[in-house]
């Protein structure tokens, strides 16, 4: 479910590269001159629900005025193990005002379920102190609810389906990511095929193909496929995703009825499947 409402936030500035800093340097306000409002630092998740094992993305990005920005620290959170994944940087310059933001990546992966506080991120120039807002990772068992999965035995299912969303609070208009993903230890052919969900209260936007790769999840290796839909909320008040279905073919080896026919090598099946996902 998701909680949207009026937004009284300022529009987002889009950044633009710095070609000369000898020149924006001259528009630099002298130390000691920040205010407060000059000093930002945001975190935000990729998703706020994963699997044990499963990778999540923390992004820190620190906004400053001018072209220093105050000295990094990695953040400490407790129970989760934190690898650092690259920065980017970027530079504005809006009426004759220069700042710079930089964007450090982490991965975040746990061991055991449970809800992770990732707290508030400080840093600080000068007088200036800014702290970003305090976030929740939580972490669920690899087993998903009946209907969600097929198969089992050691390690989990071999065939499930989720819908994790980036955010569950946003602003009217303001985008939320899902990500309807099928996690395989068989063989599918193809490319699954999702449908549409119910999503009343959205416009939606496709974020390109969808995206394939391995993933671990608990003790288990899946191959995993994702695609991601951006839903825009057209009203405010509580809206709800989903559920998402996935149709797969899943190519099944069943041993041959005759040891000495093709010499006893196992045949294989194609098993149209559909799968459904938890709504959000």
């Amino acid at each position: 479910m998701i909680e949207t409402g009026e937004s009284t936030r300022p529009a987002r500035v889009g950044l633009v590269p710095a070609i000369a800093l000898l020149a924006l340097a001259a528009l630099v306000p002298a130390p000691g001159q920040a205010r407060a409002d000059q000093l930002t630092v945001q975190s935000e998740l990729d998703r706020q629900q994963v699997l044990v094992g499963e990778p999540a993305m923390l992004a820190i990005t620190v906004t400053a005025a001018g072209i220093s920005i105050p000295s990094l620290a990695p953040p400490v959170i407790q129970g989760l193990e934190v690898r650092p994944m690259g920065e980017s940087q970027g530079f504005s310059w809006i009426n004759g005002q220069v700042s710079r933001s930089l964007t450090t990546a982490y991965q975040l992966r746990a061991t055991a379920p449970g809800d992770y506080t990732i707290p508030p991120y400080r840093v600080q120039s000068g007088k200036v102190e800014a702290r970003s807002q305090q976030l929740v990772l939580h972490v669920r068992a690899t087993m998903p609810r009946s209907g969600a999965g097929l198969g089992g035995g050691e390690g989990g299912p071999e065939l499930f389906a989720r819908l994790t969303l980036d955010r569950t609070r946003a602003y009217w208009n303001e985008g939320v990511t899902a990500r309807f993903t099928l996690y395989s230890r068989v063989r599918v052919e193809g490319a699954p095929a999702w449908d549409p969900p119910d999503a009343p209260g959205f416009w939606t936007e496709v974020l390109g193909p969808a995206r394939t790769g391995r993933i671990r999840v608990g003790d288990a290796v899946y191959d995993a496929t994702e695609l991601r839909v951006e839903y825009f909320p057209t009203r405010t008040g509580k809206l709800r995703i989903g559920p998402g279905r996935v149709h797969a073919q899943v190519v099944r080896q069943i041993p041959s009825p005759d040891p000495w026919s093709a010499l006893g090598m196992p045949e294989t099946q194609v098993e149209d499947l559909e799968l459904t996902t938890e709504q959000a």
